[in-house]
């Protein structure tokens, strides 16, 4: 047995020991025996011909104490393995397509001549032992009939309370005769984004069990918050971008961009917006807060669909109101949202003061007037300085003012109160006493 450390610097190469894989290749020569190879070790160790040399491959990872026992039970087909990997299993040393969540761009050069000099112009998918989510069983399914009941996703803003859901369905059946315990795995392969999208996303998945001949319906929801992701002006933020077109393909060997199985791929959907405005994810962030915490109106005095009302209200308000950093850009920008989120979620700040903390510090975070918003006053948002507000302003203003003014005199008025202190004093008068150029001259006065 060879025992390898997990420390860091302790394996610089993710190649098996060649001993290893010659030993597998030799029990290959030797023998009509099925072999059955067993992984464990705690980071995927390149393979090389034993995958070739063998007749069925095991990663079993670190599976604790009672792992050998799991192990056994699978080889000896007590149990069905339903595990599916849960990273990408590397092919080759450079680690190409590790991990499986990397963005559409990342591919590896590609050639018909592997001697041909560099540079190469031709990009595939990098090739990989096996992709996320593989994973044999001991007996057989087929999926059909992929279906969708609409093709958009309709986003309301969170307080219209409504959703417009695409659903997609897949039928699976077992078509062998054992017991089959299968995770179906939904993916979502993004056409395009403002920022670059991953290659496929894991969104949803859900394990069945199935007897032989047994067939049954999966399904999934595809909500605009499926949707999300960090934008590119805001890495704390996750936005949508309206008009998004993407596929949902069922199953790990699915490949909805390059043509592999696409009985398994929907159509191309998009993402629509439901309200009358255009989409702005800083306004429906901004006033989802403001309205969560009673900004927008008095505790306690409005009904739910006043809510609504008011909350529509702040976003069309937002909507109009221009940015200073950009005449192009509407709504109040990311550093608002900034601004009123370190107010409104600081639980060290009394609640009760956070709505004003918030007209009071945040209204001039562009210098802009557009960026405050007011309590609701027979159901309007207006542009507005409370009267507290303008009142502690005022007071603020007249303090720092005589504050500046003291700071400013002072230093004179000192002077001459302790001039004249001193004089009154009957002290004499100060005398001064000259430059002496000369050395001679000072260490004679000296002495």
């Amino acid at each position: 047995m060879i025992i390898l450390s997990e420390k860091p610097g302790d394996i610089r190469d993710l190649s098996l020991p060649r001993g290893q894989i010659e030993y597998v290749q030799s029990l290959k020569k030797s023998s009509n025996a099925k072999i059955v190879v067993v992984y464990f070790g705690g980071r995927p160790r390149l393979l090389g011909d034993i995958v070739e040399n063998s007749d069925a491959i095991l990663i079993a990872f670190l599976p604790g104490p009672d792992g050998g026992k799991a192990v056994i039970d699978l080889i000896a087909g007590d149990n069905d393995p339903s595990g599916r990997l849960p990273i990408t299993y590397p092919k080759y040393q450079d680690g190409g397509g590790v991990p499986y969540w990397h963005a559409v761009s990342d591919q590896c050069t590609a050639t018909d001549n592997p001697h041909e000099p560099l540079p190469h112009w031709a990009y595939t998918q990098c090739e990989v032992q096996w992709p996320f989510g593989h994973g044999l069983s001991y007996t057989d399914l087929t999926y059909s009939n992929l279906r969708v009941d609409t093709n958009h996703v309709i986003h309301h803003a969170p307080w219209d309370n409504k959703a417009v859901e695409i659903t997609v369905s897949v039928d699976v059946k077992n078509t062998g005769d054992r017991v089959a315990h299968e995770p179906v795995m939904f993916f979502i392969y993004e056409e395009s984004r403002h920022v670059t999208p991953e290659y496929k996303r894991l969104v949803s998945f859900e394990r069945m069990n199935l007897s032989p001949g047994e067939e049954r319906t999966m399904t999934m929801t595809v909500m605009s918050s499926t949707l999300l992701h960090v934008g590119p002006h805001d890495d704390k933020h996750d936005i949508l971008q309206i008009g998004q077109k993407f596929r949902i393909g069922v199953g790990s060997a699915t490949d909805c961009r390059n043509g592999q199985d696409m009985h398994l791929c929907t159509d191309t959907l998009s993402l629509e917006f439901a309200g009358q405005d255009s989409y702005d994810p800083v306004c429906e962030a901004s006033c989802l807060l403001l309205s969560e915490h009673g900004c927008l109106w008095d505790q306690g005095k409005q009904s739910w669909d006043q809510i609504e009302q008011l909350s529509r209200v702040c976003y069309s308000t937002c909507i109009a109101s221009s940015s200073p950093i950009s005449k192009d850009d509407s709504g109040w920008g990311w550093n608002y949202l900034n601004c009123i989120e370190s107010i409104l979620k600081d639980s060290r700040r009394p609640n009760e003061r956070k709505c004003n903390d918030v007209n009071m510090m945040c209204r001039d975070v562009f210098h802009s007037e557009d960026a405050t918003m007011s309590p609701m006053e027979g159901g309007k948002v207006d542009q507005f300085e409370s009267s507290r507000s303008n009142f502690s302003t005022i007071i603020v203003s007249i303090f720092a003012g005589i504050i500046g003014t003291l700071a400013m005199f002072y230093p004179c008025y000192k002077h001459v109160f302790f001039q004249h202190r001193k004089e009154s004093s009957g002290a004499g008068e100060i005398e001064f006493m000259p430059v002496i150029q000369d050395e001679e001259e000072r260490h004679a006065r000296l002495s």
